[in-house]
């Protein structure tokens, strides 16, 4: 099981995004998932986390993995910046 590693994107202010962990060769599996930004959990079980209205606080990494029986994947790092 593959899992990317990094993604950059940018995000403009006032603007809702939508995270997406997504876990390569992962299809059709069921999986429970875990989100954070930085090292605090944000919780969702969702394989989607979004922000709302963004604004500069929400700039940064935000990191999900997931578990599929009882392994977790690697930690997959999604990097957003406020333009």
């Amino acid at each position: 099981m593959n899992t990317e590693s990094a993604a950059l994107g940018e995000i403009y202010r006032g603007e809702t995004v939508t995270v997406r962990c997504e876990i390569q060769g992962g299809e059709g599996a069921q999986w429970t998932y875990e989100w954070r930004r930085g090292q605090v959990n944000i919780g969702s079980a969702s394989s989607e986390y979004r922000i709302s209205s963004a604004a500069e606080s929400d700039s940064g990494g935000y990191s999900c993995r997931g578990r599929r029986n009882s392994s977790w994947t690697e930690w997959i790092l999604q990097v957003f910046f406020l333009v």
